[in-house]
């Protein structure tokens, strides 16, 4: 059996204990297969307190679809943890990234989690004595005699023999080191052509910087030995009545360890002494010298040591290379690379395969790369499997078409057989994606990856109506997943991170990859942009529905530049035509302008001033893609971009990290854009007068009256009323989705099992136009707005679960659903105030890790996130009442809103006058509105009121009437 026909759980598990071995945690936690079964796995943890010393067995079952789901781990042996339950066998550990009940990104359990992992959590969490307190399960004292006496029946482990052994401080501290080979390069024959297609008619052949490599061909050899081609014609044809029988499973070590398994190379970097010493013709290249100057007089050996002790940084070496020839030949000389190598970075795990190869380790360490290409959720690496990234889409219901393509993670990278094998649908941090996508890594990668890139080409173009892929879908689906990810960078959806920038030049690296190889590609993004700046009518609507996505186009361009005349005066000109009518739903009086253009056009700065206020995140898309045009384009007369591809190759795809940091200061830059100067200045546009703009401005109402972009008497405020792409909503323009219908409030908090139940209650309280109250729900009081008064239950629009609780492991949650289309229709309903309050006496303190989120029930989209963090310090920990956020609407069948807030106080907040004073209080304040985020705060409601607790008795997990 080859390890390819092994599970996947199985050959997951052969990956985690190799990088056990190879890395293990520390010298107190170890943990190993039974011999019998790698799917049982039995550990041992030492306690060293100062009180007590000890040593704790422990076991972990995986299930046949791990790492889809997690193991479950029991302590063999009792410890007084918080976290610690009594279970079937033994001791269940509470860890919430061994817990795949929990919902919600960030949380729960992980494909990406191995052995290592949850060695690494299990360590740092029963060690914690703040929670070694349950005196449920005796005191440590019990603990260290239980463990001391205990005896493993299934490996034999106990006292005077324990087993799996603790590792070595020299088995830990040892670094496996990850050997640098660089990418094959393998050049279609498309390459040629295109070196051929440049030859003109009387046989000149146009020369680049940089030879194109050819294509050698190879005749394949007929291999040796027997000829099994007659054999291999037959088919074997099952009939009824034969048996098929399945290959036999392996579970024992000792099976799966015969079984060659394909594993991470692992070597240890030899002592430079110990590195025989090769002729010198090997590896120094004999160039002409008689224009080397004195150079060529010092010998071989004494140059390298110049350079070597001259303290030249990397980018002074480079610079030195491109002086001469003699000298260029030492600054890539392969024993120079090596020794700067280990002088830069002598506790890297990188190791080159060859003398050649250490300058790409160089580039490799300083630039971070290498030490993520590989499968998030299999472990496998590239060389291995293709390797892509998770992908979200949404479809718009209008045009069927595919309207926003979305890198969920960037630095998720997955592979083939995991996406369409194991059905992988979460990324690391569990956001949830559906569809995949290969990357541009290597040549060799691109050209293994083609198939399944041309079949998502085929995926995100349902309007084509075929499956079979054509050429042109990748300027529909490239350019879309770019500017999807640019939209959501410039409106905050995505953090300006450099796994974020680095995603944008991986879709570029991919689609200049495929540009090459469909040539004709080329020659229709130039002949679109062509088209673009010369006619009005190819740059509208009907033709161009969606400006981000035909902008990306100008970053591979071979003919065109942002300088080219004319160009970029058609952009702008179109830009601002399609701006009127998302600058006239915030403003409707930006519309009333003259039909005809007066002949002496006046400065309106109030006019410029409305404009200005609305869209800001489009001003930054067009600048974004301004700027990139001027980092990443061809020069003039040049192959820029090719030389910008040949070293991102080195990198995987990648920009080397200066590239990345550059643009990254760039995009911050961008996010500060408050001023039309600075819009012009960052579109490399010279700035207009104020008299000049407003004409501008003014005719490109006419414009776009003229065009039908709107009409005479529009209502602008239904724009997007019935719904945008919940891609969208992850940036800061739609606090609330225009379409939202339900709603949900959840809340969780927990307790000290020492001390009696704590109630941390969420509550909803609905106000009208007139700031009274209308209604609220609340633990006592569980539903509102009951529209049939015969079917109370089933007709109410706002519902609240009552006390759910959980004793075995002290913990609480609430849940509030509000049917936001039910209590729209209700004329007097002005807003919706979610609070949360500590029960009686209780004080933030008194719980531990609260949460509470409201989120999109429909979409998943949460809006707002609350993270308490720590509620024990004085500032937090004394409070007792928070106001998180407000739904609210300006005026009846207008859009919802939210407003998080996040205000601490002290009252009881479910008095109507407290509560009342305190929303009249943050409403005259002007620092109060805080962005939806992620926010630390207390919390309490309801202290005032009297509670009898029900039924706390009879069963774990209770519905209580308070």
């Amino acid at each position: 059996m080859s390890s390819t026909t092994l599970p996947t759980a199985t050959r997951r598990l052969l990956r985690d204990l190799q990088e056990l071995k190879s890395s293990p945690v520390s010298t107190t936690v170890t943990a190993h297969p039974l011999d019998s079964d790698i799917y049982q796995w039995h550990g041992n943890l030492h306690l060293s307190l100062p009180s007590h010393t000890f040593t704790l067995h422990f076991s972990m079952l995986f299930p046949s679809n791990y790492p889809s789901h997690p193991p479950s781990l029991l302590l063999l042996t009792r410890l007084p943890h918080e976290n610690v339950l009594v279970a079937v066998g033994g001791y269940k550990v509470c860890l919430d990234m061994l817990d795949e009940s929990i919902d919600g990104e960030y949380k729960g359990w992980s494909q990406s989690y191995s052995v290592r992992s949850i060695l690494m959590q299990l360590e740092a969490f029963l060690t914690d004595e703040r929670e070694l307190v349950n005196v449920r399960l005796g005191t440590l004292e019990d603990a260290r005699r239980d463990a001391g006496a205990f005896e493993c029946r299934k490996c034999g482990s106990c006292r005077g023999k324990v087993w799996p052994g603790f590792p070595s401080e020299e088995e830990v501290e040892r670094r496996v080191v990850r050997e640098v080979r660089r990418p094959k390069i393998v050049r279609s024959k498309k390459v040629v052509e295109k070196r051929k297609a440049e030859e003109d008619g009387d046989g000149w052949t146009a020369v680049s910087k940089k030879p194109l490599v050819e294509d050698v061909p190879v005749t394949k050899k007929k291999p040796a030995g027997p000829d099994f081609s007659k054999a291999a014609g037959k088919v074997l044809v099952i009939k009824p009545g034969h048996q098929i029988k399945r290959a036999p499973k392996f579970i024992a070590l000792k099976d799966l360890e015969s079984i060659r398994i394909a594993k991470p190379l692992e070597s240890r970097p030899a002592p430079v002494d110990d590195v025989a010493e090769s002729p010198r013709e090997l590896h120094y290249k004999r160039i002409e010298r008689h224009n080397a100057g004195l150079f060529s007089t010092l010998p071989y050996e004494m140059m390298l040591q110049i350079l070597l002790s001259g303290g030249l940084s990397a980018k002074d070496i480079l610079n030195l290379s491109i002086t001469c020839k003699h000298i260029n030949s030492f600054c890539m000389d392969g024993y120079f690379w090596k020794s700067f190598f280990q002088r830069c970075y002598p506790h890297s795990d990188l190791v080159a395969s060859n003398l050649d190869d250490w300058l790409l380790a160089f580039a490799q360490e300083s630039n971070f790369a290498g030490s993520e290409m590989k499968c998030f959720a299999s472990k496998v690496g590239m060389d291995e499997d293709i390797l892509g990234v998770p992908i979200d889409w949404t479809v718009n219901p209008k045009t069927k078409c595919v309207d926003y393509i979305y890198i969920v993670d960037s630095s998720d990278f997955l592979s083939r057989s995991s996406f369409h094998d194991d059905r992988v649908r979460k990324t690391t941090w569990n956001k949830e994606f559906k569809s995949w996508c290969p990357m541009y890594l290597t040549e060799e990668h691109f050209q293994r990856a083609l198939p399944d890139i041309k079949e998502f080409m085929v995926e995100m173009c349902p309007e084509y109506g075929t499956r079979l892929f054509q050429p042109r879908m990748v300027l529909d689906v490239i350019p879309k997943m770019m500017n999807t990810l640019v939209v959501l960078l410039m409106d905050n959806g995505e953090k300006i991170s450099s796994k974020a920038i680095e995603g944008y030049f991986l879709l570029h690296r991919l689609f200049r990859a495929l540009l090459l190889e469909f040539p004709q590609l080329q020659k229709e993004v130039d002949e679109r942009i062509r088209r673009v700046k010369e006619s009005e009518d190819s740059r509208t609507k009907s033709v161009l529905p969606n400006f981000g996505n035909f902008l990306p186009l100008l970053s591979v361009s071979e003919k065109y530049t942002w300088t080219t005349p004319g160009l970029s005066r058609a952009i702008i000109g179109e830009f601002f035509d399609r701006q009127v009518i998302w600058t006239a739903r915030e403003h409707p009086r930006i519309v009333n302008v003259q039909k005809l253009a007066p002949t002496d056009q006046e400065a309106n700065d109030k006019y410029l001033s409305l404009w200005l206020s609305a869209g800001q995140v489009s001003r930054r898309l067009m600048v974004f893609h301004v700027r990139l045009l001027f980092m990443i384009q061809q020069k003039k007369n040049g192959n820029y971009m090719d030389e910008i591809s040949t070293a991102n190759d080195l990198l995987y795809g990648r920009p080397p990290r200066q590239v990345v940091e550059k643009f990254q200061r760039t995009v911050q830059k961008i996010m500060t854009l408050e001023s039309w100067p600075d819009f012009f200045d960052g579109m490399f546009v010279k700035r207009p007068t104020r008299a000049a703009l407003t004409g501008v401005l003014q005719q490109s109402v006419r414009n776009s009256l003229r065009k039908r972009y709107h009409r005479a008497g529009m209502d602008f405020s239904k724009i997007h009323a019935s719904g945008v792409s919940r891609i969208l909503l992850k940036g800061q323009s739609y606090s609330v989705p225009p379409n939202l219908k339900k709603l949900e409030m959840k809340e969780s908090w927990r307790w000290d099992s020492n001390s009696g139940s704590n109630f941390l209650d969420a509550t909803c309280t609905v106000f009208d136009f007139k700031d009274q109250l209308i209604d609220e729900v609340s633990y006592c009081s569980r539903i509102a707005f009951c529209s049939d008064e015969n079917n109370r239950n089933k007709s109410a629009a706002l519902r609240h679960s009552g006390d759910q609780m959980d004793h075995t492991i002290s913990r609480g949650e609430h849940t509030i659903e509000i049917d936001l289309e039910k209590i729209g229709k209700e004329k007097e309903v002005k807003s919706l105030v979610f609070c949360m309050s500590a029960w009686s006496g209780a004080h933030l303190r008194d719980f531990k890790s609260p949460e509470v989120a409201l989120v999109d029930k429909i979409s998943k989209v949460e809006m707002a996130t609350y993270n308490f963090g720590s509620t024990r310090g004085n500032e937090v920990g004394g409070k007792k009442s928070v106001v998180m956020a407000v739904l609210y609407r300006t005026a009846f069948g207008g859009k919802w809103d939210l407003k998080a807030v996040g205000d601490i106080g002290v009252g009881d907040l479910t008095r109507v006058e407290v509560l009342r004073e305190e929303m009249g209080r943050i409403e005259d304040e002007e620092d109060t509105h805080v962005e939806v985020q992620v926010l630390t705060y207390d919390v309490d409601t309801n202290a005032m009121r009297s509670r009898k607790r029900a039924g706390e008795k009879s069963k774990a997990i209770t519905t209580f009437s308070r």
